[in-house]
C-alpha cells in the first residue's frame, strides 16, 4: 500500500510544480530549466501629425528657352534644380511649365524615388506634365488623381493637377491643388486669370466644406490682388504670412509664386531662393515652406 500511494502521489506533485512557474509569469522549456517569459513590448504610437517642405518651382519650359537670356535646354537645367529640391531637403513640389523632355529628365535623375502627377488633357487621351505635382515616394502615397479646368491665354482651357495624397508616417490624406494662371504676355489675361482663380478657389471649398486639408501652389501671375482675393473667405492662408480674412494685410516678401494651405495646416517657415536666377536655371526662385497638418 505504501508503494502503491506513493506512485499515485508523485505525478500530482510534478503536476503542481509544472503549474506553479506558469501561474508566476515563467514558462517551462521541455528538457530545460524554467526561464522568464519576455515581456510583450508595446507598439510604437502612430505621429499624431507630420511635418514636410513643400515647394512651388516655375523650371521654365524648354520650349520658352531659346533667346531668353541664354537658357539652357530644360533638360540639362533640370540636374540643377534636383539639386535645388535636394538643398531645400523638399518633399513635395508643384512644377510650372515642366514639359514633356524636363518630365522625363526629372524622373531619370530621381532615380525612381520621386513621382510624377500631372492632369489629364482636355482630350483625356494624354497627360500633361507642363503643371504637376512631384513628391517623394519615402514620404507619400498616391490616393487619387484629378483635374480642375481653367482658363489659359485667350480663354482657352487647361486642365490642372488635383492630387490626394497619403502620409506614410501617419495615414493623414490631404489634397494638393497646382496651377499655373495666365500672365499678360499675350495681352491683357486678367479676365482669365480671375476666372481661373474662381474655379481654383470654388474648388477648394468644396473639398474643405468636407473636411479635406489642402495645399494649394503656383505660378498666380499676380501677387496683391490674387493675396486677397484668395484668403479673404478665412479658409486659405500664406506661408508666407499676412492675413487671412477680410480685412487684407499683404505680404509684400512675396512674388508670383505662392504656397498656401486651408487654415489646419501650420507653416513654420518660408524662403524664396532668388540664387535660381543668378546661376541661370529659371527665371522664378523656388518658394520653399515648412507644413505639419494633423490627423
Amino acid at each position: 500500500m505504501k508503494k502503491f500511494a506513493i506512485r499515485l502521489v508523485a505525478p500530482a506533485l510534478v503536476a503542481a510544480v509544472s503549474l506553479a512557474p506558469a501561474a508566476a509569469g515563467a514558462s517551462v522549456v521541455p528538457g530545460g530549466p524554467l526561464t522568464p517569459s519576455a515581456p510583450q513590448q508595446p507598439r510604437p504610437a502612430t505621429p499624431v501629425s507630420v511635418s514636410f517642405n513643400v515647394a512651388t518651382f516655375n523650371v521654365v519650359g524648354n520650349s520658352h528657352s531659346r533667346g531668353r537670356g541664354g537658357y539652357r535646354s530644360g533638360a540639362a537645367r533640370m540636374k540643377t534644380q534636383v539639386g535645388y529640391l535636394r538643398k531645400h531637403k523638399v518633399q513635395l513640389v508643384g512644377f510650372q511649365e515642366l514639359e514633356g523632355t524636363q518630365a522625363s529628365s526629372f524622373l531619370r535623375r530621381t532615380k525612381g524615388k520621386w513621382a510624377l502627377v500631372g492632369a489629364r488633357s482636355r482630350s483625356g487621351k494624354t497627360v500633361d506634365t507642363r503643371n504637376a505635382v512631384a513628391f517623394r515616394k519615402h514620404d507619400f502615397s498616391l490616393v487619387k488623381r484629378s483635374s480642375v479646368p481653367i482658363t489659359y491665354f485667350y480663354g482657352k482651357r487647361v486642365n490642372i493637377p488635383l492630387v490626394q495624397l497619403r502620409a506614410r508616417s501617419n495615414g493623414k490624406t490631404f489634397w494638393i491643388l497646382n496651377t499655373h494662371n495666365p500672365a499678360d504676355t499675350h495681352g491683357n489675361a486678367g479676365r482669365w486669370r480671375a476666372e481661373s482663380v474662381r474655379r481654383e478657389l470654388k474648388r477648394i471649398r468644396k473639398l474643405r466644406s468636407g473636411g479635406a486639408t489642402v495645399l494649394f501652389t503656383g505660378d498666380m501671375n499676380a501677387k496683391q490682388d490674387f493675396f486677397c482675393r484668395a484668403t479673404r473667405s478665412g479658409v486659405l492662408h500664406s506661408a508666407s504670412g499676412g492675413s487671412s480674412g477680410k480685412k487684407c494685410r499683404y505680404p509684400s516678401a512675396n512674388g508670383i509664386d505662392w504656397v498656401l494651405g486651408t487654415r489646419d495646416v501650420r507653416f513654420s517657415s518660408w524662403q524664396a531662393d532668388t540664387t535660381t536666377r543668378t546661376r541661370g536655371v529659371s527665371d522664378h526662385p523656388i518658394v520653399v515652406a515648412r507644413a505639419t497638418v494633423r490627423r
